[in-house]
């Protein structure tokens, strides 16, 4: 492989690494936060999707 071809790889996979991290991220703050964070893990998951 070259660099061309995993530069090119690269954007390929970059949403789905975005939403993953995203998804990650919210998981985060669901799970150290608890019930009260539930509207602003909410409001970041919809803004993550858009």
């Amino acid at each position: 492989m070259t660099v061309e071809t995993l530069i090119a790889s690269l954007h390929l996979v970059t949403p789905e690494l975005i939403l993953a991290v995203g998804a990650m991220v919210l998981l985060m703050i669901g799970v150290f936060s608890g019930d009260r964070s539930n509207s602003v893990v909410t409001g970041l998951a919809i803004a993550l999707l858009i």
